[in-house]
């Protein structure tokens, strides 16, 4: 097995994993559709071929992601608090606002009672959160975008 060198974007390599990743995943599903045929059936898929190529994308992507990791680097820490601010407005958007009279069912009873809500942090107070997140993920972005389409690595598969 012969490896292959390029050079290219980290963007670019990004994408490459992106494509061998989709043909594992096809390799695979031909892998478990035509494992088990009928004994009449004519063979269209050979298995040990099949399993061979898996084991080679296998390979070539665990190579890629850990070049890429290596580059990325510089940029772990964006890396990292993306996801976080993610988290962070999914958690935002979660908290309720109810405030003034409000029916509630019980969590331990069946009954339904009128409740007086007040909430301590508004919608309004949220919303601005969310726009800080929202501009920080932005900025973020652009930022990633700009190292990944910058940066040249040396892809050995």
């Amino acid at each position: 097995m012969e490896s292959q060198t390029t050079r290219m974007t980290l963007a670019r390599a990004l994408k490459l994993k992106n494509r061998l990743v989709e043909s594992l995943r096809k390799t695979e599903e031909n892998i478990k559709e035509f494992n088990c045929i009928a004994a009449s059936a004519i063979v269209v898929v050979d298995i040990n071929e099949e399993l061979a190529k898996r084991n080679k994308l296998s390979k070539q992507i665990i190579s890629l992601k850990d070049q890429i990791a290596q580059a990325n680097i510089p940029i772990l820490p964006k890396l990292i608090e993306l996801p976080e601010l993610k988290a962070s407005i999914a958690f935002l958007k979660a908290i309720p606002t109810n405030n003034g009279k409000m029916y509630s069912n019980s969590r331990w009873s069946s009954a339904t009672e009128l409740l007086d809500y007040q909430s301590q942090l508004q919608k309004k107070d949220i919303d601005v959160m969310i726009t800080d997140c929202e501009s920080k993920i932005d900025d973020m972005q652009e930022s990633l975008d700009n190292y990944n389409s910058l940066t040249n690595i040396t892809v050995v598969l």
